[in-house]
């Protein structure tokens, strides 16, 4: 009961407190409003209704109509990127496939030497490699999806070596990825 009794009394608080405000807004303007003439008092509120509108329009219609235009077109790179992403899984599962064979150049330079020469072929700049057990893990920076998907398929074919883990993101460029985590085995 009492915190009904304190929120009626803060509505009250409120509403006096906007009564006040509104009552010193009319004294303010009152003087102002009745020297005008009529012609001047209509194109006064009709300015004003041009600024308010154009307030709102500004406040809320413009951001929520950029963040529109933002999304679609992250939408539309995402959907790119995704059309290329499908038409390179077949391919990428059919060398996942034949990475039991071993090729006889597997057995020519290090792990390392070999995925860095599969990477210069392919004009991909390697950002970090780092030895894990058996395996190696790559990381590269903004690279094209067609030119890593050519190297991984030379990796295998050429070099021997075996694709046990790829995590890839988006880089903002259509088309272009970023290699989170490569890890080979050869």
């Amino acid at each position: 009961m009492a915190s009904v009794a304190h929120s009626s009394c803060a509505r009250e608080g409120s509403n006096m407190a906007i009564e006040m405000l509104k009552t010193r807004i009319n004294s303010a303007i009152e003087p102002h409003w009745s020297k005008l003439e009529q012609r001047e008092r209509v194109l006064v509120s009709s300015l004003a209704g041009v600024v308010v509108i154009a307030l709102l329009y500004l406040i809320f219609w413009r951001p929520i109509a950029v963040g529109i235009e933002e999304r679609a077109e992250q939408i539309t790179a995402q959907e790119q990127l995704l059309q290329l992403v499908r038409e390179q899984a077949g391919q990428l599962q059919a060398l996942q496939q034949q990475g039991g064979r071993q090729p006889a150049a597997a057995s020519s330079g290090s792990l390392s030497q070999r995925v860095t020469q599969a990477a210069s072929s392919a004009a991909i700049e390697i950002t970090r490699i780092q030895p894990q057990g058996d395996d190696l893990l790559v990381a590269m920076n903004e690279v094209d999806f067609n030119q890593l998907i050519n190297m991984l398929a030379d990796l295998q074919a050429r070099h021997g070596v075996t694709v046990v883990a790829l995590d890839i993101a988006t880089a903002g460029i259509p088309g272009q990825v970023r290699v989170r985590k490569l890890q080979v085995r050869g």
